[in-house]
This record gives C-alpha cells, sequence and structure tokens, in this order.
C-alpha cells in the first residue's frame, strides 16, 4: 500500500466518522476531535518513518555511479545474501571482488543465493541472453553494473532483553532514564571494535525524547554485549512511540514502546 493511499483511507475514514456525527445531530467534542487528529498525525509520522528507512536500501535504478559520493545499492554484513528478485534463466551475473580474487559466473535466480563471505566491495555485472524483440518489452530487468558494500562487522539487537529503568509518561520530562538491552556482536577477523556515539532516534508525534550510549565509545566483544541507553527530553500524553537503535553499520533496529504514553 503506498504512503498517499494510505493517507486517503484515513482522511476518508475521519470525514466519514465526522459527517455521520453531523447527521445524527451530535457534535463532536474539542476532545474527540482532537484524539482523531493527534492519531492521523501519528499514522502520518510512521509511514514517513518507514519510507525513510526504506530509503537505506536505495534502489538500484536512483544511483548515480558518476557521483563524487560512493554510494552502494546495499550494505550488507559478511555471510549474508540479498534477494534481487525473481529471474529466469536467460539472466546472467558476474559477481567480482577484485582485492579477494573473487569472479563469480551465476544464472537467473541463482544470484538470491549467493552468500558473500567476505568483507570488502563488490562489483556486479548483469546481462540477459535475450532475443531482441520488435514489438515487445526490450528493457533490461535490472542494471548493467551494481556496488555492493560487505562490512567485516554484525549487529543484531536482543529486544527480548529490553528493559527500562521506569516508566514513560507522556509529558512527563525524562532524567536520567535508563534503556538496558543486549545485542549479538560479530566481527570477520574475530577481534574487539570500539564503536563510538551509539544511539537511538526516537519516533511519534509530540515525541522530543534523545537517546545517547552511556559511555561515549564502547568496545565491543564478540558475542553478547550489553548496551545501556541514556534517554531526555519528554513526549506528549496518549501518543506511541518508537526506538530506533542504530548499528555500527550505521542501520537501523526499530523497537515500539508497548505501552501508550
Amino acid at each position: 500500500m503506498s504512503f498517499t493511499f494510505a493517507v486517503s483511507i484515513v482522511h476518508s475514514s475521519i470525514r466519514k466518522t465526522t459527517k455521520n456525527k453531523l447527521n445524527t445531530n451530535t457534535t463532536l467534542n474539542s476532545k474527540e476531535l482532537y484524539k482523531s487528529v493527534k492519531y492521523f498525525l501519528f499514522f502520518i509520522s510512521i509511514m514517513m518513518h518507514f519510507k525513510a528507512v526504506a530509503q537505506q536500501n536505495l534502489s538500484v535504478n536512483k544511483i548515480d555511479f558518476n557521483s563524487s559520493d560512493e554510494q552502494f545499492y546495499k550494505v550488507i554484513s559478511f555471510g549474508e545474501k540479498i534477494d534481487f528478485g525473481n529471474f529466469d534463466d536467460t539472466a546472467v551475473w558476474t559477481v567480482a571482488n577484485t582485492i579477494e580474487n573473487i569472479v563469480i559466473n551465476l544464472k537467473g535466480n541463482e544470484i538470491n543465493d549467493f552468500v558473500f563471505v567476505k568483507p570488502g566491495i563488490y562489483e556486479i555485472r548483469f546481462t540477459e541472453n535475450k532475443k531482441h524483440l520488435e514489438n515487445g518489452c526490450n528493457h533490461p530487468q535490472f542494471d548493467e553494473k551494481t556496488i555492493i558494500k560487505v562490512s567485516p562487522l554484525k549487529m543484531k539487537f536482543d529486544f527480548s532483553t529490553i528493559k527500562f529503568s521506569e516508566i514513560i509518561v507522556g509529558e512527563k520530562e525524562l532524567h536520567d532514564v535508563k534503556i538496558y538491552t543486549d545485542w549479538d556482536f560479530e566481527s570477520y577477523n574475530n577481534e574487539n571494535i570500539s564503536f563510538k556515539k551509539a544511539k537511538v532516534v526516537v519516533v511519534g508525534i509530540g515525541a522530543n525524547i534523545i537517546g545517547n550510549a552511556s559511555n561515549e565509545t564502547l568496545i565491543l566483544i564478540p558475542g553478547k554485549n550489553q548496551i545501556i541507553i541514556q534517554l531526555t527530553g519528554k513526549a506528549i500524553k496518549e501518543s506511541y512511540i518508537m526506538f530506533d537503535f542504530y548499528d555500527i553499520n550505521d542501520k537501523i533496529q526499530s523497537y515500539y514502546y508497548p505501552n501508550k504514553l
């Protein structure tokens, strides 16, 4: 469902509700109107948030390889796969990492099962062994060249272990409220890594909460680690919030706070 279509549905629902109430000679009081608008705005913010997160995985058609900024079709961690979509056997792929002397030829959907075992920069070439159709569609199914970055580091937050030092309440200023959660960390070379300025971004209507790691520099050890995030700020009452944890590859893993503030 597109964002525009989803918003139109909610907007239509609010209009119908209001119209029905007017037809029954019932006045929509200010409190009900405030709640309706507030939930509508929260819905919009969540949809916009998902759109922003999705932009982390840029469509290859939007990548400018001539840009001065190095851009990648995708950034993943070692040992992971990428789902490129569905292709028939006329699709031919060449996966190359010149530094590691890796050159792999694949066809069709075999690309989706390819595991990027070693970290580094990979160039993927795509061609199609299709006959040219006089009046048919001859557009390629994929870009001729894409670049993948494979990180030597991997993190996964274990939100089943998350704990808050106190309940978050709407309109209450947070002073030194802490979040405790575990994460699983892997390093390709099985070495300790320093992680600077770990952060959490809080998303929600009227939310003005900042989260930072208790220590500016964290030493990550392969295996389980615990992070302590300190929260400051506040959010409005009767709202919902979401916590975006940024990992060491600057990718987002989200946690939804289960309680209405």
